[in-house]
């Protein structure tokens, strides 16, 4: 779940930063950087994650196993926070996100269920690095030169991309 995480969210006008509180206490994001879970303040053993869900991902298909087996192991050594990258390092993996997102929204279902399951949060890096600009052929000061006002497929991408992710997974 990505309640109580910043996310960016597109509204069709411009990109803006909001905060999402979990209903019933969840974590919240104060004003000075602290986390709190029901009004008091929380801290947690994290880990860094990056390929949790793109470890799985075949030339072919896509098989949750791995990501579901990482989960459990971590579950079982005290983690509860996991950062994790929601897509491709190289421009390779975006290009096979974009051709085919069903293998990958399979694996993220899978991640986000098991996760919820054994109590652990997710903390998503949409874009780990800037190389997915390679896949428009666009480099990175094309892409976000001026980005209220630019036809770069590569912010474009980017803000499709979230918006769908966060829809489909703030609930």
């Amino acid at each position: 779940r990505l309640d109580g995480l910043w996310y960016l969210c597109y509204d069709g006008k411009e990109l803006k930063t909001e905060e999402k509180a979990m209903k019933k206490g969840g974590l919240q994001l104060e004003k000075d950087g602290s986390v709190m879970l029901g009004g008091v303040p929380y801290r947690a053993f994290g880990v860094n994650c990056f390929n949790l869900a793109s470890q799985c991902i075949g030339k072919e298909d896509s098989d949750p196993t791995l990501a579901i087996k990482t989960l459990q192991t971590l579950k079982e050594n005290g983690v509860k926070v996991i950062r994790f990258s929601t897509g491709g390092f190289y421009p390779s993996g975006w290009k096979d996100f974009m051709d085919h997102p069903e293998k990958w929204y399979k694996i993220y279902d899978a991640v986000f269920e098991t996760a919820s399951k054994l109590e652990i949060g997710l903390i998503t890096s949409f874009f780990w690095t800037k190389m997915f600009c390679d896949v428009f052929d666009e480099g990175c000061a094309v892409a976000f030169a001026n980005p209220w006002n630019n036809p770069s497929k590569s912010l474009a991408f980017m803000k499709d991309f979230t918006q769908t992710f966060v829809k489909r997974y703030a609930e």
